[in-house]
């Protein structure tokens, strides 16, 4: 069953993604963030914190801007815990001004009320993999998980 509702999920999404509406992009990334019960306020920050400041680190925001002739970069954000939800919305960074102000907006981030005691990773995988049916068409996709725990939620 897992197999078949992650095959039909790629078909649906590769047949989404490969509109000829979308703005090209070089690379969609999807941030998928752990907040269940195991990761501590402390913890929490230092996952937004590090995220923040890669985006304003000056060679990282050098290799989004060396993207800009192929449309940039779009970054979404995914919480998960007990359950999973996009907290921040696919961003398009095309420029230094958009890669600080993306920067601010994952400083800014609360922790969504996916939070719980489960840590449903499956969740967020699956949320972050659907989120990818979006206005932008990437050259490659890539899904970023940062959390402490293992799934301990019934999956199915």
């Amino acid at each position: 069953m897992k197999k078949f509702r992650a095959a039909a999920l790629a078909g649906a999404l590769a047949a989404v993604v490969g509109t000829s509406q979308a703005t090209p992009v070089a690379l969609e990334l999807s941030l998928v963030i752990d907040v269940s019960g195991s990761v501590s306020t402390t913890e929490y920050n230092t996952q937004r914190d590090g995220y923040k400041n890669a985006f304003l680190d000056p060679a990282v925001q050098a290799g989004i801007l060396s993207f800009a002739g192929m449309g940039g970069i779009a970054v979404n954000v995914v919480q998960f815990g007990t359950n999973a939800a996009q907290v921040i919305s696919w961003t398009q960074l095309l420029t230094a001004t958009d890669i600080t102000n993306f920067a601010a907006t994952l400083g800014a981030m609360a922790r969504s009320g996916a939070v719980g005691t489960s840590t449903d990773v499956q969740d967020g995988i699956v949320v972050s993999t659907t989120s990818f049916a979006n206005d932008f068409e990437g050259a490659r996709l890539v899904m970023d998980v940062s959390g402490d725990g293992h799934q301990n939620t019934d999956p199915a």
